[in-house]
């Protein structure tokens, strides 16, 4: 497979896609690219992180926080800033700017959790 990415265009097997913003990070998993957009300060878009199929498909984009709180009254959205895969069990760990950690399933980009370990919430 060959992937390239040249600021906010990201090629995977001479199918392009454009984002509105460059690339931070990518990760590659069996059947899907997992995209971090970065996104400059004071641009409010917490959507910035984007699955793609090898075919330059958008499959998903992450699950709004407002939606899995339901209080979006409370807890401002904010742009994530990091992601990993966990090892234990194949979960996305996305990290936000206020630095919220969020549990992601991967096939679908549902927050499934928050991830209390080190921060006091």
């Amino acid at each position: 497979m060959n992937i390239e990415i040249n600021e906010n265009n990201l090629r995977i097997n001479f199918h392009d896609i454009y984002f509105e913003y460059n690339i931070r990070q990518i990760i590659i998993m069996d059947t899907r690219i997992i995209v971090l957009l970065k996104i400059p300060s004071k641009t409010y878009n917490p959507s910035n992180i984007i699955s793609v199929d090898f075919k330059a498909n958008i499959q998903w984009c992450i699950q709004k926080t407002e939606e899995y709180y339901n209080k979006s009254d409370k807890l401002s959205s904010e742009k994530y800033v990091g992601m990993h895969i966990r090892e234990n069990d194949n979960m996305l760990q996305v990290n936000d700017y206020l630095g919220r950690i969020f549990i992601v399933d991967p096939t679908n980009g549902h927050i499934i959790d928050k991830c209390n370990q080190g921060r006091e919430w």
